[in-house]
């Protein structure tokens, strides 16, 4: 049985989640707690060397990086479900995944960051920080409108992988006090990505 290592409170653990109900797998989830420390245990750090989750092993096979292991997955048991096997709606899928991975997830999960994490760890709520992260986020959310006003989802013509992970970066930075309802597109799109079941099944608790 496909092992995922991770907590349902991180954003990169649930997207994978996502993805392994929407593909109909079966599947373990081997708690590893950051608020604990427990990505730094050596059995752990021996599966993914950068100590950070999520791992994901099937059978012999370890892969790490969230983006990474959507793509393998898709690819594995999605016959042409969650990314496109060729063609246009395939690349459409990979560079948005790239995108989110290089360019989106970190100014669209800041402000969660600035707002809920970092005092949740007994930091001062850093009122400047946080003004200058909602207005960073409107960079990436501006582009993301502008590409759903052509395409109904980020794999072109298909929910993909790629909505999974951008759904998650939109969750956090609505999290962290970012109104999205200003882009039309972006909420349009959300809802529909929101309302799915495998979806609304990875929210937490539990973890």
């Amino acid at each position: 049985m496909i092992k995922l290592y991770g907590m349902t409170l991180s954003a990169h653990t649930r997207k994978i989640q996502t993805a392994l109900l929407d593909l109909g797998l079966s599947y373990e989830l081997v708690v590893v707690d950051l608020t604990k420390g427990d990505q730094h245990n050596p059995e752990y750090v021996k599966l993914n060397p950068g100590a950070k989750t999520p791992t994901l092993v099937d059978g012999d096979l370890v892969v790490i990086e969230s983006n990474a292991i959507l793509t393998y997955l898709a690819d594995t048991y999605g016959k042409g479900k969650l990314i496109a096997e060729s063609g246009a709606d395939r690349w459409q899928t990979i560079q948005w995944l790239t995108w989110n991975g290089s360019e989106g997830h970190g100014p669209l999960s800041r402000p969660w960051y600035v707002k809920i994490l970092y005092p949740l760890m007994g930091m001062p709520l850093d009122h400047a920080a946080l003004e200058k992260s909602h207005a960073d986020a409107q960079v990436p959310l501006k582009l993301l409108d502008r590409v759903l006003s052509c395409q109904n989802y980020f794999g072109g013509s298909s929910y993909s992988v790629a909505d999974i992970a951008m759904a998650e970066s939109v969750f956090l930075t609505q999290w962290g006090g970012v109104d999205t309802s200003i882009y039309p597109n972006v909420t349009r799109w959300f809802l529909d990505v929101t309302s799915r079941d495998s979806y609304k099944a990875t929210r937490f608790p539990p973890h």
